[in-house]
């Protein structure tokens, strides 16, 4: 019997940790604890896992922050087109700018882009630039067309079909709930 689960096999098989200074020796402890019980072994454990998991979640929430993706064979590539997307997101992308970037086929560019990122470039860039002019429409008092422009949008009528279709509020409307100008 070969066991499976979706959300545990989507987990890449190699992780690259900044935090490993803090699991080793919480790993250690644990499995020192594990093999020496005392009477207070099961509150120990207990307060290793929490701090494990903590640890575990902290350095989720950084690598979100910091667009970063999982390290995997493609890794450099994968990188490279995220950072690429990133610096160039106010302009025009296409795939095929991105894939001669990276020095791949469009369709692997898809492939491991997606099996990465979760999404394909274009939805990528998309979701960047909407939620670019989310905070814009909640911080400042500019016009959706400079919103549109600034956040690489060509056509204002076309982003606002694009943010409806994502947050299911027009932009305007989305200003109104969430604005603070």
């Amino acid at each position: 019997v070969i066991y499976t689960n979706s959300l545990v096999d989507q987990i890449p098989t190699l992780t690259c940790t900044n935090y490993a200074d803090k699991y080793i020796p919480l790993f250690n402890s644990l499995l020192n604890e594990f093999s020496n019980p005392t009477a207070a072994s099961d509150l120990f454990m207990k307060i290793c896992i929490l701090q494990i998991i903590s640890t575990l979640y902290m350095e989720t929430l950084n690598a979100l922050n910091e667009n970063a993706i999982p390290l995997t064979c493609y890794h450099t590539k994968e990188k490279k087109a995220l950072n690429y997307s990133n610096k160039n997101i106010h302009n025009k992308i296409t795939l095929d700018q991105l894939s001669a970037y990276v020095n791949v086929s469009k369709n692997h560019l898809l492939k491991i882009f997606s099996d990465t990122v979760g999404m394909t470039p274009n939805e990528y860039i998309t979701k960047k630039r909407l939620d670019m002019a989310k905070e814009m429409l909640m911080m400042t008092d500019s016009s959706i067309t400079q919103i549109a422009t600034s956040c690489g949008f060509d056509n204002t009528t076309y982003f606002s079909y694009l943010f409806k279709k994502h947050t299911n509020l027009s932009p305007r409307s989305y200003r109104k709930l969430h604005g603070f100008i």
